[in-house]
C-alpha cells in the first residue's frame, strides 16, 4: 500500500493500530522521522501491546538521535514479545550505541543463539565482543556475518576492525578493500584502511587514503590552507591525517590540522568557560589560563610553552590535575596554579577561579607559536627541579645509578608500550652499575625479578611527580618505556633512553634515534611489531659504551 492508500484506509478505520504502524514504517522508509514518531505513537495508543509498533518507534527515535528513549521502546517491545527477533537485535544495538556494553554482549549472544541465521544479529555480536575486548570472538563472528551477508560492506568492515585489534593489520587492509568494493564511499572503511597502513608505518599509502577519506566525507579545502579555517569548521576526518603529519615532523601543518580533535567522533571537548579562547591576540598585561589536556606526559612535554607566554607579557594561570599540583607549585614558568576539576568544568566544585582574559589548552600552544621541526623549544631543563631532601636522597654504593621504568599504568594502550620485565634479565646481569626500579605499577610476577636481580625498588617512596623527579635527578641514566616518565626525564635534562613500539606515538616520529623535543634522549625502536628482544640487544651494547664513557 502507498501512503495515500493508507490514509484512505485510516479514514474508514481511524483507530486501526496496524494501519498506523504501516504508515509509520512507510514514513521511515522515506526518512520522514519526525512524522513517523508521531504516527507510531498513535499506533501504540490504539494497541499498547503491539510489540512491532514499539520496535518501530524505537528505530524512529534512534534515528532522531534519542538513544535513551529508543532503548526504552525496544525493551518494551521485547517484554511484550520475547520472540520478536528484530526488537531483540535492535535493543542490543541501542545498548551498544549507548555504551552499555556489559548488558549488550549477553543480549547479542542470546540473539545469535536464538537466530543463528540472522546476519544482523551476528553483526551486532561482532560489535559487542569487540567493544568488550573479545577480539578473537569478534573475528569468528565476522566469519558468520560474511557467510550470511557477503555483500554487506559492514560485514567486511567489522572483520577488518577485529583483525586490527589482533594486530593483523595486513589482513585488515584486505578486508577494508573488499568493503570498499561493496560500497566505495564507506568513509569508515577508507579511514580504517588508512590507519592500518599507518600502523604498519606505510605513511605514503596512509596519507593518500586519509586524503581520500576527507574527500569522501566532503571535508576537503580545495587548495585552501588549513590555517585559514576555524577549528569549528574543520571536519572530523582531518584528525587522523593530523596525527600522521605530526609523526612525519610536519609540525606546522600537523598542529594546524590537529584542531580537528574537537570534531573527532568521541573526541576531546573544550571546557565550558566564561572567557574567550586565545586566538593569538596580544597578551601584554593580560592573564591567560592554560588548561591540562590529555595525559600527564603531554602536559609535561608542552609545559615548555608556558614561559614563552610570560615572555609575551602574559600573566599565566596553569590549571592542572591535582596529581601534578605539588610538582608545579613552585615553578617559575607560571604565575598561578589552579586545580583542574573535571573534563568540562576546569575548576573543582566550590573553588573560586582566578580572573583571566583568555584561555587555551596546552595543545593549542604549538599551533599558536607556529612550531616547526626547526623551532621546537628544545632548551632543557625547563621543568621544575624539586629539592632533594632526606626522604628522597639516595646514598648508593659508588656505582653509576640507572633508573628503570619498564611499564606505565595499566591502560590498554600502555600494554603495547611496556616491556615484560623478564626480558631485562641480560641487562640486569651487569654488575658495574646499580639498577633502581622507578616503576610504580608493577605487574604479576615482576616482584620475583626485582628480587632476583637485586634491583632497589623505590616504588613505596614515589607518591608524586616531585618524588619521581628527585630520584631521577640522582640517576646517571634512566631507561623508560613511552610514558609520562620519559617526558619527565627529558624535561629534567637527564640522560634517558626511551624504548618504543614499532608504531609509536607521534611525538617520537619514525626512524630517528633522537628527539627534537629532548636533547638528552636516545630512542630505541622495535624493528617490527612486538620485537622487544632486538631492542634489548641494542640497549645492552649501548650500556657497555655508556659504562666505558663513565670510566673515561
Amino acid at each position: 500500500m502507498t501512503i495515500e492508500d493508507i490514509f484512505n484506509a485510516l479514514k474508514v478505520n481511524p483507530k486501526s493500530s496496524s494501519l498506523w504502524l504501516m504508515l509509520g514504517k512507510e514514513l521511515l522508509s522515506y526518512d520522514d522521522v519526525a512524522r513517523a514518531v508521531n504516527v507510531l505513537e498513535q499506533a501504540i495508543s490504539f494497541n499498547a501491546c503491539n510489540s512491532e509498533a514499539w520496535c518501530q518507534l524505537g528505530i524512529a527515535l534512534r534515528r532522531s538521535g534519542n538513544i535513551l528513549a529508543a532503548t526504552q521502546k525496544f525493551r518494551q517491545a521485547v517484554y511484550l514479545d520475547p520472540l520478536n527477533e528484530l526488537a531483540t537485535c535492535e535493543l542490543a544495538l541501542s545498548l551498544l550505541i549507548g555504551k552499555n556494553f556489559e548488558e549488550a554482549l549477553p543480549l547479542a549472544q542470546k540473539a545469535i543463539e536464538a537466530y543463528p541465521n540472522n546476519g544482523n544479529a551476528w553483526l551486532i555480536y561482532c560489535m559487542a565482543t569487540e567493544r568488550q575486548g573479545l577480539y578473537e570472538a569478534s573475528l569468528v563472528g565476522s566469519d558468520y556475518v560474511i557467510q550470511l551477508l557477503p555483500e554487506n560492506p559492514e560485514s567486511w568492515l567489522r572483520r577488518g576492525i577485529a583483525l586490527n585489534r589482533l594486530e593483523r593489520h595486513e589482513e585488515a587492509i584486505e578486508a577494508y578493500k573488499v568493503a570498499l568494493t561493496k560500497k566505495p564511499l564507506l568513509t569508515d572503511a577508507q579511514d580504517n584502511l588508512a590507519q592500518s597502513y599507518q600502523l604498519l608505518n606505510r605513511l605514503d599509502e596512509a596519507e593518500a587514503c586519509f586524503h581520500q577519506t576527507i574527500n569522501m566525507a566532503g571535508q576537503s579545502f580545495e587548495g585552501v590552507g588549513v590555517k585559514s579555517f576555524d577549528e569549528n569548521d574543520l571536519g572530523s576526518r582531518h584528525f587522523h591525517l593530523a596525527i600522521l603529519e605530526l609523526m612525519r615532523g610536519e609540525y606546522k601543518r600537523g598542529f594546524d590540522r590537529y584542531r580537528a580533535r574537537f570534531k573527532e567522533i568521541g573526541g576531546y571537548k573544550r571546557p565550558k568557560l566564561g572567557q574567550p579562547l586565545w586566538r593569538g591576540e596580544s597578551l601584554k598585561d593580560k592573564t591567560i589560563l592554560i588548561y591540562h589536556e590529555q595525559g600527564y606526559g603531554d602536559v609535561l612535554m608542552l609545559a615548555r610553552y608556558l614561559p614563552l607566554l610570560k615572555e609575551l607579557g602574559a600573566c599565566v594561570v596553569f590549571a592542572i590535575f591535582p596529581a601534578m599540583h605539588s610538582f608545579f607549585k613552585e615553578w617559575e614558568g607560571i604565575d598561578c596554579l589552579a586545580c583542574y576539576g573535571s573534563e568540562t568544568t576546569i575548576f573543582a566544585e566550590g573553588v573560586l577561579p582566578p580572573q583571566y582574559d583568555y584561555y587555551a589548552s596546552v595543545f593549542d600552544l604549538p599551533y599558536r607559536f607556529a612550531t616547526s621541526l626547526e623551532t621546537v623549544p628544545s632548551h632543557v631543563p625547563y621543568l621544575p627541579l624539586p629539592v632533594i631532601d632526606p626522604s628522597t636522597a639516595l646514598s648508593g654504593d659508588g656505582r653509576p645509578k640507572i633508573g628503570v621504568i619498564w611499564a606505565g599504568n595499566p591502560h590498554p594502550l600502555n600494554m603495547k608500550r611496556s616491556m615484560p620485565l623478564s626480558l631485562f634479565s641480560q641487562l640486569f646481569k651487569e654488575q658495574r652499575v646499580q639498577f633502581y626500579s622507578l616503576t610504580r605499577d608493577i605487574r604479576s610476577g615482576d616482584e620475583e625479578y626485582l628480587n632476583k636481580y637485586h634491583l632497589i625498588d623505590l616504588r613505596q617512596r614515589i607518591n608524586s611527580f616531585s618524588h619521581s623527579a628527585c630520584f631521577m635527578r640522582q640517576m646517571d641514566l634512566i631507561i623508560t618505556c613511552d610514558s609520562a616518565t620519559a617526558h619527565l626525564a627529558g624535561g629534567l635534562a637527564r640522560p634517558v633512553w626511551t624504548f618504543l613500539q614499532f608504531n609509536p606515538a607521534w611525538q617520537w616520529m619514525l626512524e630517528r634515534d633522537d628527539s627534537p623535543w629532548y636533547p638528552t634522549m636516545r630512542l630505541f625502536r622495535q624493528s617490527h611489531p612486538g620485537d622487544w628482544e632486538n631492542v634489548l640487544l641494542c640497549m645492552q651494547e649501548a650500556l657497555q659504551e655508556f659504562i666505558a664513557a663513565i670510566k673515561n
